[in-house]
């Protein structure tokens, strides 16, 4: 497969960086457990990290409009590997207890700069890669981007154990460095006949900008609306639930949570590997494998919720990989081409805010439900919810065939007159 190098640097920087990012979670559970003894505090930690990415998904156009995009993303990756560095640096310090508030600023200022680096780079993405060849870039960097995040979590607890947390955090801030080396070799291509939009604009206007264009396109109003009611579902997968699952549904130990896990990302990337197979296919169908995926998503999780014997919801883990990819690819890639290059960074910082809340009231809505009627009525709620969504979709699939022609900047982000 050929594209532009600047694509192989941003594959390889992505690929560095989820593989350091699953060992700067272990490496920053651990140290806050060891220190406090406390689940309250170590649920901090993903709390105080998706507070950041939220806050920053919705503060991000405000450097978009003013800074070139690949500058922005080297600025952003450069921002986290430094705060990574300091948290390195500090948990191998060994002075006195660790400061869980100086701790928790550091990670929150480490999530403000990864916030801008997802919507960063799938939005460069469109601008390396030729548009007939979205679908295979995107499925390419789907099936590395789990396997990075399996290796990641596979080798961290482990490490965690034998070097501990400083020495899983210093590897991460390794892998952060190489990342940001990778990044820092991107070249964004000149677009022919591209512009600079010299039009004033407010701080409001910008940050309203990708929400205005999502609103305005009934194919990216649609694909967000089904986002975010699989979104609220998606809450039973979180690690908690999960684990209360293996216990109470399974009568098995930590162990099988793991082996489920780890199911789950072979089976995305085996996903991935089959959406490079089958790109074209896809490519010409992308409404049909979005909903295809949600719908086969919520029927495999519907039989995962049923699932008693052990090997049964190994296999349902599995198999749940293959459309999530397909449904994600697809509706990454619908965005790619039906959102002009000039705004795609808005929306995609839009959208990651969208996912960044839904994800959090999803774990509470979840739970909630688990603790009400049962582990297993939760993810049978979340089976229900996939099929909601899937009929939106389907009662909105005129949106569907009418992509293909990018929405344009000027005219979905003028202010009304």
């Amino acid at each position: 497969m050929k594209f532009r190098a600047g694509f192989g640097m941003l594959w390889a920087s992505q690929s560095l960086a989820l593989f350091g990012d699953a060992f700067y979670v272990i490496a920053l559970v651990t140290l806050v457990y060891r220190e406090t003894g406390a689940a309250t505090w170590t649920a901090l930690v993903p709390i105080v990290r998706m507070g950041g990415l939220l806050v920053s998904g919705i503060l991000a156009p405000l450097a978009i409009r003013r800074y070139p995009l690949a500058a922005l993303l080297k600025a952003a990756q450069g921002g986290q590997t430094l705060f990574l560095l300091l948290l390195a640096m500090y948990a191998a310090s060994g002075i006195g207890a660790v400061s869980l508030p100086l701790l928790f600023a550091l990670i929150a200022l480490a999530s403000l700069a990864e916030g801008v680096v997802a919507p960063g780079r799938n939005s460069l993405l469109p601008r390396l890669v030729p548009e007939a060849r979205l679908v295979q870039a995107n499925g390419y960097l789907s099936a590395t981007d789990q396997s990075a995040q399996f290796a990641g979590w596979a080798l961290g607890g482990t490490l965690a154990a034998v070097i501990g947390p400083g020495g899983v955090l210093w590897l991460a801030a390794g892998l952060f460095v190489l990342a940001l080396a990778a990044v820092l070799g991107i070249r964004e291509p000149r677009r022919p006949g591209a512009v600079p939009d010299d039009r004033p604009e407010s701080g409001w206007q910008a940050i309203r900008g990708g929400w205005v264009v999502i609103w305005r396109s009934p194919l990216l109003r649609t694909v967000v609306v089904t986002e975010v009611i699989e979104g609220v579902a998606g809450g039973v997968w979180a690690g908690a639930l999960m684990l209360v699952f293996v216990r109470e549904r399974l009568h098995r130990g930590e162990e099988w949570w793991g082996f489920i896990n780890a199911s789950y990302l072979i089976g995305a990337i085996a996903g991935g590997l089959l959406a490079l197979s089958i790109s074209r296919r896809i490519d010409r169908s992308l409404g049909l494998f979005a909903i295809g995926g949600a719908v086969a998503f919520g029927a495999i999780t519907l039989a995962f919720a049923f699932a008693q014997n052990p090997w049964i919801a190994l296999a349902m883990s599995l198999l749940l990989g293959p459309p999530f990819q397909m449904k994600d690819i697809a509706k990454r890639t619908l965005f790619q081409k039906n959102v002009d290059a000039a705004v795609l960074p808005r929306v995609f910082s839009a959208h990651g805010t969208v996912l960044y809340a839904t994800f959090g009231i999803s774990v509470f809505a979840m739970s909630a439900v688990s603790d009400l009627a049962g582990i297993q009525a939760a993810y049978v709620a979340a089976a229900v919810l996939f099929a909601i969504s899937a009929a939106f979709a389907l009662w909105n699939r005129a949106a569907y065939r009418a992509s293909g022609s990018p929405v344009e900047a000027k005219e979905l982000t003028a202010s009304p007159r």
